[in-house]
């Protein structure tokens, strides 16, 4: 009788927990989020990487999937505040480009989410464009690449300035800037 009633109690455990286990919510949050550009410069186009230095995130809190916690998120960020690696790079950047935007503030926005896409709303240098980018979702983290197109935002003017300015860009920029981000995951409720 007591192996039977000893029984009894763990599986109403058991059971307890399962139970508890299926109910549990699972929520998806984004911790925070690395933005990476590249720009290219002369004929042979070398490329010059770099990060933003201060970026405000703004996403929904205890999302139920990676989807939704993608859909709506946004950043700002200030062309003031990036890192090219190498000082004389950044401050050619803020000196001959950032220096002759007309708005050097950064709005981005991911206004749909598909099954590998993303469409991102951008506002920069006073310009707005959907642009897509490609994504994947690498354990804990989703990865997002794209292009933006310079002429898009008018940046022509300030990369002319760079090139002119700059003797190592042989008076040449090119206009498609590859830009990707780092979304780190938290799949923990807050």
């Amino acid at each position: 009788m007591k192996l039977i009633s000893r029984f009894s109690a763990v599986a109403i455990l058991a059971t307890t927990l399962w139970t508890t286990t299926l109910s549990a919510k699972e929520c998806v949050n984004i911790k925070d989020v690395d933005v990476m550009w590249t720009s290219y410069k002369t004929l042979a186009k070398v490329g010059v990487s770099g990060t933003f230095e201060d970026v405000t995130l703004h996403t929904a809190k205890n999302t139920p999937s990676v989807k939704d916690a993608l859909k709506g998120s946004s950043v700002q960020l200030d062309m003031n505040k990036i890192d090219a690696k190498e000082d004389v790079k950044t401050n050619n950047i803020l000196k001959y480009f950032v220096a002759n935007l007309s708005d050097t503030k950064i709005d981005a926005k991911i206004v749909k989410v598909y099954a590998d896409s993303l469409d991102i709303n951008i506002s920069l240098n006073g310009k707005e464009q959907v642009i897509p980018m490609s994504y994947k979702i690498e354990g804990e983290k989703v990865v997002a690449k794209g292009v933006i197109d310079a002429l898009d935002f008018k940046l022509s003017p300030a990369l002319e300035v760079l090139n002119t300015n700059v003797v190592g860009h042989l008076n040449k920029g090119w206009y498609d800037i590859p830009v990707s981000f780092n979304l780190n995951l938290l799949k923990k409720c807050m």
